[in-house]
């Protein structure tokens, strides 16, 4: 009766397929987002072990004019603390500030309304958490050297370390 020009739509299949669409989309942006998160919380790990095996001689040091295991402990948790609250806070508030661009500016058609996301925050922060302990394995292996033998052995090995640049030179 309405003739060929006449097309009729279903809004219950255009939403599904929207919603499809949406749903694919978020499931290879938050992989994405995932991969890139266990990258920089293996980074971050790395790093704050590697920052805590590089004062081997200063904490060495430290140990042999008094300082205690106590003390000790404060120190690098004070140090991997402020690291990861400062990068924490950073990410979440840049994070933060990206999502809400992208949902209002970007997404504005797709007629989404933005919402502070607080349990990514609060999961960060988690994280954040169980990085700043990745600091107390290092840290035992130092505090089972005696002192000595933490100092003892970075000299040691920095002795070894010019006699071989010597006869590299040499050479």
């Amino acid at each position: 009766m309405a003739g060929n020009d006449v097309t009729f739509f279903d809004s219950r299949q255009m939403i599904a397929q929207t919603t499809q669409a949406f749903l694919t989309v978020a499931v290879f942006v938050y992989g994405f987002v995932l991969v890139i998160a266990l990258i920089s919380i293996l980074n971050i790990i790395n790093t704050m072990q590697t920052s805590v095996s590089a004062k081997t001689r200063y904490i060495g040091v430290m140990r042999a004019v008094g300082m205690s295991d106590k003390q000790l402990h404060k120190m690098i948790l004070s140090e991997a603390g402020t690291y990861g609250v400062t990068g924490g806070f950073a990410g979440v508030l840049l994070g933060v500030a990206l999502q809400r661009f992208l949902i209002t500016k970007l997404l504005a058609g797709a007629h989404m309304t933005w919402q502070i996301p607080t349990m990514q925050a609060i999961l960060i922060f988690i994280l954040i958490l169980f990085v700043l302990l990745s600091v107390i394995g290092p840290l035992k292996k130092i505090q089972s050297k005696g002192i000595s033998e933490t100092i003892g052995s970075l000299q040691q090995h920095v002795i070894q370390d010019f006699y071989n640049r010597k006869i590299i030179f040499l050479c």
